[in-house]
């Protein structure tokens, strides 16, 4: 995290704070053929070009043209694909009313520092709906829908994401360096560090990659 103190960028900046897996954990991460391909893809340039784009045609605000950077980016890949799903699955509206684009145009207009104070977020929302709903709803701290990976993988999952990934199979694509992911593991289901959020994604990928590339079968795992 410290590597992007430096970087002029606020864009740059931004998105690495977004990274997950950084080019040293790429760099240790990937077998050396699959490194030296991806380390000629620059992963922030795509959120430069997003702040460019704000930048045109706005008020040249940096807190909004990161917010504006968000609907582009982190809204539509993640949120709205992931927690929307899983709110509307439950009969929840946790976005939807906000996505009007004359709503989302509007609040474009108002200068960041009238949405952001200190460490206050929703400024704005939160007064114009005092009254309506109780003071302990404003108060309350976010809570969004996290996936309980970090007691899982250290739990009933532990051997599981352990056998999908260091089997035969996940060493034989070569993709990655199998020791590793094996040190990611143990450090995280010995409590040294906590690595779910990083197994995760490469268990997602190894499994997607048995749907889709492979061709099997995917085993569930019982409740």
């Amino acid at each position: 995290a410290l590597s992007t103190l430096p970087m002029k960028d606020p864009a740059r900046r931004y998105a690495a704070w977004l990274l997950l897996f950084g080019p040293v954990m790429q760099a240790d991460l990937l077998a050396p053929a699959l490194w030296a391909q991806v380390s000629r893809h620059d992963p922030l340039e795509g959120y430069a070009r997003r702040r460019e784009e704000y930048k045109l045609g706005a008020l040249g605000d940096h807190l909004n043209s990161l917010m504006y950077i968000d609907l582009k980016t982190l809204l539509p890949d993640a949120y709205l694909e992931k927690v929307d799903k899983a709110a509307m699955a439950a009969s929840l509206e946790t976005r939807l009313p906000f996505l009007d684009h004359r709503l989302v145009e509007l609040a474009f207009q108002i200068p960041g520092r009238s949405k952001i104070r200190g460490l206050e977020t929703k400024r704005i929302l939160k007064r114009a709906v005092r009254g309506l709903v109780p003071d302990f709803v404003l108060e309350k701290p976010k809570h969004g829908f996290a996936v309980p990976t970090d007691p899982w993988f250290q739990g009933r999952l532990r051997d599981f994401v352990f056998d999908v990934l260091l089997d035969d199979r996940a060493k034989a694509r070569g993709y990655y360096n199998a020791g590793f992911i094996e040190r990611l593991w143990l450090e995280h289901v010995q409590g040294r560090h906590v690595w779910d959020t990083h197994l995760w994604v490469l268990l997602n990928f190894e499994l997607w990659h048995r749907r889709y590339l492979d061709g099997a079968g995917v085993s569930v795992v019982s409740a």
